[in-house]
């Protein structure tokens, strides 16, 4: 059994609490990233407890995201790694990825399976938010995490997740935007990392981000367990141009999990997303 499988079954049996793609032009070649057409309305909620349409799993359930963030080799869209568990309200990703490859970080741009929803971000405030289900101890090799992502690529893009690093675990809030060959960060390095203490300890991670398109203004905050809505002390702005793409009639928002090491794949489970 591979260390994949092993965490994922183990991690099934703690959580089992009760028990048409469209074809999208990009750069010139055919990608199966989804509905570009589709705008959901506001509040959008998924609980991952009932078969919503949209982007199916391995089953042929419908995860109710209608689009998945492209990536440079057009292979974003792997079915067989994102399973929906009904009876648990649990959407599953499992990982891909090596030492070299696997994210959206700069000339990377692979990430897979990155589920999102367009919606009508260009006015009024908004928030992001999901919740992962734990315990998180498996994620403790570098780069294995999972989280949410709002952007409108994996070139411009803004996440907060769960990550495991050479120094430790924490939750790590950071962004990414590119001009002509020129990537930026407000926030990189450990200014993007947060120790929220042992991950083994987490049961339920809530993530959110509140943004708001008329100030450009993203904030970031989390919940462990039961506990108290957290917010962090650093924010991303968004200006001009940039902050029009990212809140756009077509906004994009979602869940993402990825690996980037050479140990073989990880599953994150998802028990909740939402825009509101």
């Amino acid at each position: 059994m591979s260390r994949n499988q092993a965490n994922h079954s183990d991690r099934s049996a703690r959580l089992n609490r009760s028990n048409n793609a469209t074809i999208e032009p990009l750069e010139g070649r055919q990608l199966m990233a989804g509905d570009t057409t589709s705008v959901s309305s506001l509040p959008f909620q998924l609980e991952f407890d009932s078969s919503r349409g949209g982007m199916t799993d391995k089953n042929g359930l419908g995860t109710g995201f209608t689009y998945i963030q492209s990536n440079k080799l057009a292979n974003e869209y792997q079915p067989n790694n994102i399973e929906l568990n009904l009876a648990q309200g649990v959407l599953y990703l499992t990982t891909t990825g090596t030492s070299a490859a696997g994210g959206p970080w700069e000339n990377d741009n692979t990430l897979t399976n990155s589920l999102q929803t367009q919606f009508n971000g260009s006015s009024g405030a908004f928030t992001i938010r999901s919740r992962l289900v734990g315990p998180l101890g498996y994620m403790d090799q570098p780069s294995e995490q999972g989280g949410i992502i709002f952007g409108p690529d994996q070139d411009n893009y803004i996440k907060l997740v769960a990550v495991s690093q050479p120094g430790g675990t924490f939750l790590q809030f950071i962004d990414e935007r590119k001009s002509g060959t020129s990537f930026t960060h407000s926030l990189n390095g450990s200014a993007a990392l947060v120790n929220i203490g042992s991950f083994a300890n987490i049961n339920t991670l809530d993530l959110e981000l509140v943004c708001d398109a008329g100030t450009g203004k993203i904030q970031a905050f989390y919940r462990i367990n039961s506990g108290s809505l957290v917010k962090l002390s650093q924010e991303i702005t968004l200006s001009g141009s940039t902050k029009t793409n990212f809140f756009s009639t077509k906004a994009r928002a979602g869940i993402m999990a990825m690996h980037k090491n050479d140990l073989g794949a990880i599953t994150v489970g998802f028990d909740r997303f939402e825009i509101l």
